[in-house]
């Protein structure tokens, strides 16, 4: 068989897997702020937000 090119496939399975994280995350940082746990708080937060920017940086637009 032979191989393609499938790489616009893993760049969109990797996007969505990349929010996903960041939405699991996020819940989990609104679930620790209901329980007054601010430092998880803080770091899932912070965690979600990096995913957020890795999606975005996976995911632009490239010129040239």
């Amino acid at each position: 068989m032979a191989l393609g090119n499938n790489t616009g496939d893993r760049e969109r399975v990797l996007f969505f897997v990349d929010l996903c994280v960041a939405a699991i995350m996020a819940v989990f940082a609104a679930m620790f702020a209901a329980r007054g746990e601010w430092m998880l708080t803080a770091g899932l937060g912070t965690a979600a937000l990096g995913c957020l920017f890795t999606a975005a940086f996976r995911h632009r637009k490239r010129h040239g």
